[in-house]
């Protein structure tokens, strides 16, 4: 939900969003944003948030079926997804954020050392066109040599912590190496509202 938030925002400010998804299908993601009313439909329709989906391929072996205007069809075929997300990226312009959610979806389905060949490119061209990557990882799924070999792709880290105390669920977030498109702050507080995640500080 932070990424989709996050995501949001930079759009409504101009900044074009790529958003790879394969944990969730695009349209379930679009109607979560709704629900607190983050209506992304009439930014994809201006171009400057589009989604990439990765997710639908799982259930159709059909691999010229198609959802989304991109659309994944291989996750082995590195030019392939290469090519889908430089499309996706032409049709915005410079700056903004590329989202990839998530990092360990991808890497589950193939070897560590393709998927890191696929990130350092991305990195690459996220650079080029000056956006900010945000990839999603999913603690206790990566060994230390993973960790640390992705932490040099990453333009910065985004940790959330939850931890139960009498029957309350505190919830913390801690924002490092982002540079300019997000303050960096260390643990913080944050409470869930209807406008999304509210830092409590």
């Amino acid at each position: 939900m932070f990424v989709s938030q996050v995501s949001y925002n930079a759009a409504l400010r101009g900044e074009a969003v790529i958003y790879l998804t394969m944990d969730k299908s695009p349209q379930r993601i679009r109607e979560e944003m709704a629900y607190f009313k983050w209506f992304v439909e009439s930014l994809e329709k201006k171009d400057v948030f589009r989604f990439i989906d990765g997710f639908t391929m799982w259930y159709f072996y059909d691999t010229d079926y198609k959802t989304e205007e991109f659309t994944l069809n291989s996750l082995k075929n590195l030019s392939k997804i290469q090519a889908v997300i430089k499309a996706a990226r032409e049709k915005g312009g410079l700056g903004g954020l590329a989202i990839f959610s998530s990092l360990s979806t991808y890497i589950q389905h193939v070897e560590f050392e393709k998927a890191f060949t696929l990130f350092f490119h991305l990195r690459a061209a996220t650079e080029q066109i000056r956006n900010a990557g945000i990839g999603i990882l999913t603690l206790g799924m990566h060994t230390e040599r993973e960790l640390t070999a992705l932490k040099h792709i990453f333009d910065g880290i985004i940790e959330m912590n939850f931890q139960k105390s009498d029957d309350k669920i505190i919830r913390m977030i801690r924002i490092f190496g982002l540079g300019k498109k997000l303050e960096t702050i260390g643990w913080v507080e944050f409470h869930i509202s209807d406008e999304g995640i509210v830092l409590d500080l």
